[in-house]
């Protein structure tokens, strides 16, 4: 703000009752105070807050600048899209908005995003998994029979897991408690899905429910705001990774439900790992640790992960999957190229040989804290092609913007 003492900003609720709305902060005492319904605040040297409302247009509230809100909002821009996805601003368009003292107003019309989730074979050939199915589509796995997909989508009540039968088959939404539930991860025996979810409280918590939904879900014992989940084939462990927004930036642990008390370290340190895989026969943990200043691929034993640890990529890496047959990793290097590299993971002690590029990956969408994609028996690669549709992406400059407002305001 122009006294240098409050700064605005939007709040996002844990549960999916609440709408985002937008407060005001003292930088002195750390308080804050809701103002009105909202996200993406702007303060106009005009004496208004420009905001986008839950529709995606750009609105115009009369503000003091001291705290005190003195009108009634009223339109500045239209949404550049409709329906109900538009509400989701962060995910499929909006306005993005910048106001000079002067009165000079730029403003951008964002496209709205939707996905397409798409076969790729080891050479790079693409193919629609289904051309029909379309939708804000993110994180996602494969059942353990890759029959079956469990992703998430974000609609306007959020994001929420769907479980899809490839490849046309129907899908259903699994959750539907909280603002986002997501992180979706099979159970070994493919009846369950776990997940994370805020729908509880504003801690994030791991959860799982029958993939059928036919039973309610059911809450996991585990501590630290655990997000990612991965299960071990036997069945016997759940590996968590807690959130990369609380102290220590994402740690990697390991409890054998229903036995253990306390879950045992795999990857805790002062840096951040995350994208904890286990092989098929649950002797190593994959994972990417940002130790060397950027993200790396690790394999340590399972799970006595202290006694050894092989880096396996030296040019970035993220996301790594193990085949299902467990003789290749993979993952995407620092150039988004998709590597494989081939392992020995059945002898007393691990090995990795050489590795191949494959295919860019940089069409695809790719995951800064969790995969984004997965790797069916046959060797195919399951991603997402970002689609973009509604208006192009452009930037439109308007002068003398102030006298246009106060006219608006007017009316």
């Amino acid at each position: 703000m122009p006294d240098g003492k409050h700064i605005l900003f939007h709040v996002l609720y844990a549960g999916a009752e609440k709408a985002n709305a937008i407060a005001i902060g003292d930088l002195k005492t750390g308080e804050h105070r809701i103002l009105f319904d909202g996200t993406i605040p702007r303060y106009s040297a005009s004496g208004h807050i420009l905001y986008l409302a839950a529709n995606g247009a750009l609105m115009a509230m009369p503000f003091d600048g001291k705290g005190k809100v003195t009108g009634g909002a009223f339109p500045v821009i239209p949404s550049p899209g409709t329906g109900p996805e538009v509400n989701w601003i962060g995910t499929f368009g909006g306005i993005e908005t910048a106001v000079s003292q002067i009165g000079t107003l730029m403003y951008a019309p964002r496209s709205f995003q939707t996905s397409e989730l798409t076969w790729v074979t080891r050479d790079g050939r693409a193919q629609a998994v289904d051309s029909t199915w379309h939708g804000a589509f993110s994180f996602f796995s494969l059942s353990p029979d890759g029959k079956r997909l469990a992703v998430a989508i974000a609609d306007r009540s959020g994001t929420n897991v769907w479980v899809k039968e490839l490849d046309h088959g129907p899908a259903h939404k699994l959750t539907f408690e909280g603002r986002v539930s997501n992180y979706a991860a099979w159970t070994p025996d493919g009846q369950s899905v776990s997940y994370y979810t805020d729908a509880h409280d504003p801690h994030l918590h791991l959860w799982m429910k029958r993939a059928d939904a036919s039973a309610q879900a059911v809450s996991i014992p585990t501590k630290g705001n655990p997000v990612e989940s991965e299960w071990s084939h036997d069945g016997k462990w759940l590996i968590f990774r807690t959130s990369v927004q609380i102290s220590g930036k994402g740690d990697i642990f390991a409890i054998r439900l229903g036995s253990d008390t306390v879950a045992i370290p795999l990857a805790v340190t002062k840096y951040g790992e995350q994208d904890p895989v286990i092989s098929p026969n649950d002797r190593w943990l994959a994972y990417s640790s940002n130790e060397t200043g950027r993200y790396e691929i690790y394999v340590v034993p399972f799970p006595n992960a202290s006694s050894a640890k092989w880096p396996i990529s030296n040019e970035g890496g993220s996301e790594p999957v193990w085949s299902r047959n467990g003789r290749e990793l993979f993952y995407r290097d620092g150039q988004g190229r998709m590597v494989a590299v081939e392992v020995t993971a059945n002898a007393p002690t691990f090995s990795a040989g050489g590795s191949k590029v494959l295919f860019s990956a940089r069409d695809y969408v790719s995951g800064a804290s969790h995969r984004q994609y997965d790797v069916a028996a046959d060797g195919r690669f399951m991603m997402l092609r970002q689609n973009y549709r509604g208006v192009q992406d452009s930037i439109i400059v308007v002068e003398n913007w102030f006298d246009e407002l106060k006219s608006k305001s007017n009316k």
